[in-house]
């Protein structure tokens, strides 16, 4: 799967008062493997940034790549 997923570890416990810093790299929106509605869109797709991700999950954030896909 290489460069189509990006995981974004959680360090605490769900469901606690910290937040997921995760680095985007450029190249467009990321979709959620968890919640297909929930995309990452980055301002500026020409560049990376780190985006603020939802701590209360029960599962690791997992994004999938534009342009990318992956049997589930």
């Amino acid at each position: 799967m290489g460069d189509a997923l990006k995981v974004s570890p959680q360090q605490t416990p769900a469901n606690t008062s910290s937040t997921i810093n995760s680095y985007f790299p450029a190249g467009g929106d990321w979709v959620s493997m968890q919640n297909y509605s929930d995309i990452v869109k980055l301002d500026n797709s020409s560049k990376g940034e780190w985006v603020e991700l939802d701590p209360s999950l029960p599962t690791v954030n997992v994004h999938l790549r534009p342009g990318y896909m992956v049997p589930k």
